[in-house]
């Protein structure tokens, strides 16, 4: 099956190239000051106050690599909706998060080459820690 090209934002795990497709992105946000979070699971970064909401921030270098996110112009807090999560935000902390780029996502097997290099497709519910997921579930199951 043929698609047309989507729009994806690109980031940096690392070395290597990722691409997010752009429609559960909410919004892109410079890198801020994050409130910690008691408790909070292993690759939680903190919380971010977006817009009155209270989202907990996932550093996606620190999941993969054990290395917390360089704080650089290019990091970016990629806030997005979880599905799975009754649209829950939750914001993604990603280096080198500049850029979109339209890719045909049939490339992807699972790499497609882009404007630099292999890119690999990656999707929400890949980078949101199982242990976030159960906290926020809990948090749901009070809070109802």
């Amino acid at each position: 099956m043929t698609h047309d090209a989507m729009l994806f934002l690109h980031f940096r795990i690392g070395e290597h190239n990722m691409a997010l497709s752009t429609d559960l992105i909410v919004e892109v946000m410079p890198l801020s000051d994050l409130k910690p979070m008691r408790r909070a699971p292993d690759g939680i970064a903190g919380s971010y106050d977006y817009r009155g909401h209270i989202v907990p921030v996932v550093d996606l270098t620190l999941v993969e690599t054990g290395r917390p996110s360089r704080r650089s112009m290019s990091t970016r807090i990629v806030v997005v909706r979880y599905p799975a999560q009754h649209e829950q935000l939750i914001g993604l902390m990603a280096e080198g998060a500049t850029e979109t780029w339209r890719i045909n996502p049939d490339r992807f097997a699972p790499f497609a080459p882009g404007p630099c290099g292999l890119v690999q497709r990656v999707r929400v519910e890949e980078l949101v820690p199982q242990a976030l997921l159960t906290c926020l579930r809990e948090q749901a199951g009070v809070a109802s």
